[in-house]
């Protein structure tokens, strides 16, 4: 059993990556995932639309206001949720900072009683029990919300259930996605799911609900963002074994919160190569800003292919520019930020701050 919690403590470290990330500034956050910079010629062939005509960097770029650029928007005036993991708990404040509610999440897993021995313990604030089901019998019903059809057949041994839950704060909005890990012989996991993501506002009311609907299902990896005024969600999915293996190719989705449309759904092709997202930030209360960290085959040997990626959902665009391009364009520039409209570069000889603006030098699609 102290194997298994080894391997298992592996596992969930990958799957809850970025919960912590929330204090980080939104600055330091793109700092971190704009580092895609790569000296490779060939990249993956991403869309059918042509690129745009690219220019040398500062010739046709835009000159940006320095203090413009200094003082972006902040995503939120003051923290008024705060999260204690190892409890599962949620304290929401009001603008004084006095204390107004306290959310008790680990009460509100479906499978919190489950009809089997279990094992409770806390750590890592997400863990706080698993039933140890061998020999028992599993109703279809159970089996069909806690198994991934596709790693399995009707004959495997279902021996532990895992439920677990994990809390993530955007621009003031509370996230609680709960979901449950199923694993059969030698610690092998046989299916991962969030069961449902609940979204709660500042004053710690439930506010949306998403529930079996497609990437729900799938297991919410890092922090799920919501734009400043609570319309739309975007987040990744992933599931990866304790030996780093990818369980499902990545994915990322976004979704209106007011009226429940998955709005943007794109898979990964793991099988071709190795396909990471980044964390998902957001850009002053608005755009969803991400990285794909990726490499593939050429030949017998990996290249790597990274791309940026910035989604706006108020205009229903998906910006990507692969890092084959930027480096082409960017000699002589420094990256500095992100903004909604863009990324800043600064020029190295002139010291003038340059605006890379979506709609200009990024590929577009719609949705």
């Amino acid at each position: 059993m102290n194997k298994f919690f080894f391997f298992f403590l592996l596992f969930v470290a990958v799957l809850m990556e970025g919960s912590s990330c929330s204090d980080l500034t939104p600055a330091s956050r793109a700092e971190q995932l704009a580092s895609v910079e790569t000296n490779s010629d060939t990249a993956m062939s991403l869309r059918t639309e042509a690129p745009k005509d690219s220019t040398a960097a500062g010739k046709d770029s835009i000159p940006l206001d320095k203090k413009k650029a200094s003082e972006a928007p902040e995503e939120r005036d003051k923290e008024l949720i705060k999260v204690d993991y190892e409890k599962g708990l949620a304290v929401f404040y009001n603008e004084e900072g006095e204390e107004i509610k306290t959310l008790e999440v680990f009460p509100l897993h479906p499978f919190k009683d489950l009809p089997y021995p279990s094992d409770r313990y806390e750590m890592l604030g997400c863990l706080w029990g698993i039933y140890e089901v061998k020999g028992h019998s599993i109703p279809a019903a159970l089996r069909e919300k806690i198994v991934n059809p596709a790693w399995v057949d009707d004959t495997t041994s279902i021996l532990r259930i895992l439920p677990w839950q994990n809390m993530y704060v955007s621009n003031n909005y509370l996230t609680v996605a709960l979901g449950v890990t199923t694993f059969t012989y030698f610690n092998r996991i046989i299916g991962i799911k969030s069961l449902d993501v609940r979204v709660y506002d500042r004053k710690g009311d439930l506010i949306h609900t998403l529930s079996s609907a497609e990437c729900v299902e799938c297991p919410v990896g890092g922090a799920p963002e919501i734009t400043a005024d609570g319309r739309y969600m975007c987040f990744k999915y992933y599931a990866e074994n304790y030996d780093g293996s990818n369980l499902m190719p990545p994915g990322l989705c976004l979704y209106d919160l007011e009226t429940g449309e998955l709005m943007y759904h794109e898979s990964l092709d793991s099988e071709k190569g190795d396909y990471k997202y980044t964390l998902v930030i957001t850009i002053e209360g608005r755009v969803f800003y991400t990285v794909v960290d990726c490499n593939y085959r050429v030949n017998g040997r990996w290249k790597p292919c990274n791309r940026q990626i910035a989604i706006d959902p108020y205009k229903r665009a998906y910006y990507y520019l692969p890092s084959f391009e930027s480096v082409k364009m960017n000699k002589g520039l420094k990256f500095t930020g992100v903004t909604a409209e863009g990324l800043i570069y600064q020029d190295m000889s002139s010291g003038e701050d340059i605006l890379w603006d979506y709609d200009e030098y990024f590929h577009v699609k719609y949705f």
